[in-house]
């Protein structure tokens, strides 16, 4: 009996199927040069390999799908337009290829005005399309294999597996892999490759969707995409897709493949995603994420068939701001929405601005509200299209009654369950009669902010953060918790306490003991932040200082962030450190409003801003700084711990108390994608992980799925009665005030608090109605309920009555002035608060002068301390000329790991741990770094690159290469390198591609000759090593 055994192979079980599945799709094929010899996708190009466009095709489609009308005949273009038109598209790479392909996009989306000579001798301009975007059957849409393009150096060709056009333009490139070995990284990396310089850009500059694949696995990203920020689509119309999927696979398996390129190439959907959902930011091209795309799509539906709003709750990270880009660009694109006018609103300042310039940067014209006033003046103006602003400035339409009943508005509100929507989104609606509203959000929505869904309109899209790690989307977060053992000297401390509070009576006493006593005081001392600033700047300068990498450090208050701050120019000034705090006189973190702000921020901010002029441009500096890697440690309080986005950023010092929603949005600072970040960590010293684990069990459970309408109505019945007990509540307030005959009089209302009992009576009742009040101006039905004038008379009410309590509790000396206290009880805590295990840091010496090293050394007492400052000086050493041989270095650092580990983990004592670091101090004097260098390698410059280079290899092919004939490979690179370096030769960009293209050269004829391969990410990175270890040494 015969057996047929199947032949699985990359093109059986990727190319064939996609091929099919894309032909039953509608699109027609073209065969390539293998499969016919007459009629191919050479031939068809006159044999000619640069030249990309199907011309023939291309010319053809445009007369077809364009003419011009001029008094009522209707008329087709000239050959000599049409032709002007493609070359128009055929667009020279001299400004690079994003910049190229964003010319060649807006061509292909919004066409362009050529003149035409008309019948009667006239000229008029009239419109060409490329691609008729209205009508999809009216356009071409064709497949080809194995297309061979003319590499830009005129000697080879790249061949791509499958490219994609509508109309005779390459819109798509798809790179098939094989199940087995190779992985559809390949893909990816042979897709990045070909945008280089010398492969075929001038393919690339028309594409719109790159893709790999294999019948299991796709991922997708477009021109300039890194290999990080490839993604997954997930589809979530799945009738749509089974459907398509019923009609065009018989005989086999649906496999992820044949979904995947059904939901992105079915041809209508195809033609979607190119005109409403690419966009060009500051020079970065995006594709959409399928949840931007399927949310975009459900708000628009929800907004102009439903005609209501809702609440669309994306995770952090998951790209809120760009769907509000789409959404607006959809809604400005409708034919059917006339004069639309779109407000983005936030709460934050910070904001604010990052949401009008994400606009601005794609190229949708944001104006932004400096003011309320201005906020009036936008509003007005039907010119204005779209507006940012934060909420608060709603308060000056309001008062101004401004009244907008056009029926195209749209607000996207961001984080719309905060309470600080509460009132003035009820006010908004006042102001926008006919609006329609959208609230974004990534944080729980809990169980006390349920009638978001109901204000609203309801539950449009959801995407959790579990949906996020799943698609790698945002990188997984690390937590290490840490612990500050602080020791207190009790008798040393109750002395000074007793002088400081001797003018008190007892119960004062006690009220500054207890406010002094609480850890955010504690935590405060000057010895317990040096010390985590000390682990702060040993961690960092271990394991990120020269990764490409930065962090941020979350702080209580304004005045610890500048004790940091200080503590690094002063002990680390190789980490580049920056604050962004507010302004002195503002609130912020555990600052209290009504404590003085201390003269270290004051001076500090003063200083800070000195060079620049205004607040906005220091912090849009530092902010734009830390984005692009030029600050080590950004140090924060609240600002900038939302929405916030520095991809950079991989590590998190919390040295804050925060919980639930602020906590998330903290930690989702480090959670961005960017290339060679595989965790974010976070790295606690305030004790959190309980906090962490409730809030990531808030993020769980909550908001998660639309809360029934009847749970909705039992809030609305329990915040009735609750109107019932508001007025209850005021009148018992304001009748313990009966007796008092001038109601103006603030003296006769204090003097008649004398009474102890009409005061502790006074006080219960205020509580009361505060109470109350506050839970009525959280929800619209209480709101209403009791209406905006009765709501205003309260607010004044209590505003009135807490200023009275505030001045009685004074005058009766219930309560103190703690401002006198502030600067002796923080005395008092930074000399008797000690922070304990603190390792004490010897001065800066060289490490290599074993003279001037022992002196210093010789100061400290036990054998662990001894250890330890050896340890601390040599891995300072290290990470300050690791760049200069880093297989070297990197040798030394792994020996110092294992001796710390062993002795952490007692298998070594405090004797041994000190013999072992001096062993490795000599050798490191000595140069004895373990590694054999062939016969060849005789200098340092040539064992540095040897070092790395065999690194490299050996993790591949460490039975396939001889040291010698590494050697001989590493001296060539040498050659080469040498050759190249001239005077100031390191400001000179040419000179250094010019040294990597060498590399790249001699690596390519090395791997061919010896028949070898390397995934072309391991040898750029291996190349742009060499081209460091080259700067730090020549």
């Amino acid at each position: 009996m015969n057996e047929e055994i199947p032949i699985a192979n990359e093109f059986t079980t990727s190319q064939k199927p996609a091929l099919e599945i894309l032909e039953k799709l509608g699109y027609k094929k073209i065969p390539s040069e293998e499969e016919n010899g007459r009629y191919n996708n050479l031939t068809i190009r006159h044999n000619d390999l640069n030249q990309i466009l199907l011309k023939d095709i291309l010319e053809k489609k445009l007369n077809e799908i364009n003419s011009y009308e001029y008094q009522g005949k209707e008329y087709k273009f000239t050959p000599d337009t049409i032709g002007q038109a493609i070359q128009d598209l055929n667009a020279s790479l001299l400004t690079g290829l994003i910049s190229t392909n964003e010319t060649i996009y807006d061509l292909l989306t919004i066409g362009k005005s050529y003149t035409q000579r008309l019948v009667d001798g006239s000229i008029r301009s009239f419109d060409i399309k490329f691609i008729d975007f209205d009508n999809p059957k009216k356009n071409d849409f064709y497949i080809t294999e194995e297309y061979s393009v003319m590499r830009s150096n005129g000697k080879n060709t790249a061949r791509p597996d499958i490219v994609m056009f509508i109309n005779g333009i390459p819109l798509a490139i798809i790179e098939c892999k094989d199940i087995g070995g190779v992985s559809i990284t390949q893909g990816i990396s042979q897709n990045i490759r070909n945008q280089k310089p010398d492969y075929i850009p001038e393919l690339m500059k028309f594409i719109q969707i790159l893709v790999a694949a294999n019948k299991n696995s796709v991922k997708y990203g477009t021109v300039g995409t890194p290999e990080k920020f490839w993604m997954v689509w997930n589809e979530k119309d799945n009738e749509w897709q089974k459907e398509i999927l019923s009609k065009i696979v018989e005989g086999r398996e649906i496999t992820k493949q044949d979904r995947d390129l059904v939901s992105l190439f079915e041809p209508t959907r195809f033609l979607e995603i190119i005109k409403d959902f690419i966009i060009f930011e500051a020079g970065i091209k995006k594709v959409p994420r399928y949840q931007q795309y399927f949310a975009t799509k459900s708000i628009i539906k929800r907004l102009t068939i439903g005609k209501k709003g809702g609440v669309v709750w994306h995770t952090q990270g998951s790209g809120k701001s760009i769907t509000m880009v789409y959404v607006t660009k959809k809604i400005m694109d409708d034919k059917n929405i006339r004069n639309p006018q779109v407000l983005i609103v936030t709460d934050r300042i910070d904001l604010d601005k990052q949401i009008m310039k994400t606009f601005n940067r794609i190229g949708i014209q944001a104006k932004r509200a400096s003011t309320g006033e201005n906020l009036v003046e936008l509003i007005k103006n039907d010119n204005i299209r779209v507006i940012t602003s934060i909420v608060n400035k709603f308060e000056t339409v309001v008062n101004k009654g401004v009244i907008v009943d056009a029926p195209n508005t749209f607000i996207l509100v961001d984080e719309g369950h905060r309470t600080e929507y509460g009132e003035m989104n009820r006010r908004m609606r006042e102001v926008f009669k006919n609006a329609l509203y959208v609230s974004f959000t990534g944080t729980p929505i809990m169980k006390k902010d349920r009638d978001i869904f109901k204000r609203f309109g309801g539950l449009i899209d959801k995407y959790s953060l579990d949906d996020a790690l799943q698609d790698k989307a945002i990188v997984p977060l690390i937590y290490e918790g840490k612990m500050v053992n602080q020791d207190v000297s009790k008798v040393s401390i109750d002395r000074q306490l007793n002088l400081i509070t001797r003018n008190l009576n007892e119960s004062q006493k006690q009220e500054v003991i207890q406010k002094w006593s609480r850890f955010e005081k504690v935590a405060s001392t000057e010895k317990r932040l040096g010390l985590v600033a000390m682990n702060v700047a040993e961690n960092y300068t271990k394991y990120w200082q020269g990764t490409g990498f930065n962090a941020m450090l979350a702080t209580n208050k304004k005045v610890d962030a500048v004790r940091y701050y200080n503590f690094f120019e002063e002990n680390y000034p190789e980490i580049k450190t920056a604050v962004v705090i507010s302004a002195p006189d503002m609130r912020e973190g555990e600052d209290n409003i009504q404590e003085e702000t201390s003269d270290i921020v004051k001076k500090f901010y003063l200083k800070a801003i000195s060079n620049y002029k205004n607040e906005e441009e220091y912090e849009e500096t530092i902010k734009s700084k830390f984005v692009n890697g030029d600050i080590d440690i950004l140090i924060v309080v609240d600002k900038l711990l939302t929405g916030f986005d520095a991809p950079k950023a991989s590590v998190l010092y919390l040295d804050k108390q925060i919980k639930e929603h602020n906590l998330l949005q903290a930690i989702a600072r480090v959670n961005r994608l960017y290339d060679g970040k595989d965790y974010g960590y976070i790295v606690d010293y305030r004790g959190l992980l309980g906090e962490l684990d409730k809030a990531l069990t808030m993020y769980k459970d909550a908001g998660l799925e639309e809360f029934e309408l009847k749970d909705i109505d039992k809030s609305v019945y329990y915040i009735d009665s609750e109107v019932d007990k508001l007025h209850n509540s005021y009148n018992k307030l304001v009748n313990i005030f009966n007796p008092i005959k001038n109601k103006n009089d603030m003296e006769e209302y204090e003097v008649y608090l004398a009474d102890e009992e009409i005061r502790k009576d006074f006080y219960d009742k205020l509580c009361n109605f505060g109470s109350i009040l506050g839970l009525i101006l959280q929800s619209d039905s209480g709101y209403y309920k009791v209406g905006k004038d009765r709501i205003t008379k309260y607010r004044k009410a209590l505003a009135f009555y807490q200023k009275l309590r505030a001045t009685v509790k004074l005058r009766y000396t219930e309560t103190i002035d703690h401002k006198e206290y502030e600067s002796k009880m923080q005395k008092l805590l930074d000399d008797y608060v000690i922070a304990t295990e603190v390792m004490k840091i010897t001065e800066p010496v060289d490490i290599t002068n074993a003279t001037e090293f022992n002196k210093e050394l010789s100061r400290i007492e036990s054998k662990a301390g001894k250890a330890d400052a050896i340890r601390t000086r040599l891995v300072r050493t290290i990470s300050q000329k690791i760049k200069t041989d880093p297989a070297f270095y990197k040798k030394f650092s792994e020996r110092i790991e294992e001796t710390i580990r062993a002795y952490r983990e007692r298998r070594i004592d405090d004797s041994k741990y000190l013999e072992d670091m001096k062993s490795i101090t000599e050798d490191f004097r000595n140069g004895n770094a373990g590694i054999v260098y062939p016969s060849n390698i005789t200098n340092e410059k040539a064992r540095a690159f040897y070092g790395i280079i065999h690194d490299k290899f050996e993790k591949v092919f460490s039975d396939k290469i001889g040291t010698e004939e590494l050697g001989e490979l590493t001296l060539k690179i040498q050659e080469k390198i040498e050759n190249k370096i001239k005077v100031d030769w390191k400001q000179s960009e040419d000179v250094i591609n010019s040294m990597k293209q060498d590399i790249d050269d001699i690596l390519f004829f090395y791997l061919n000759e010896k028949n070898l391969n390397i995934n072309f990410n391991e040898i750029d990175s291996l190349i742009e090593t060499i081209i460091e270890i080259t700067i730090s040494n020549y």
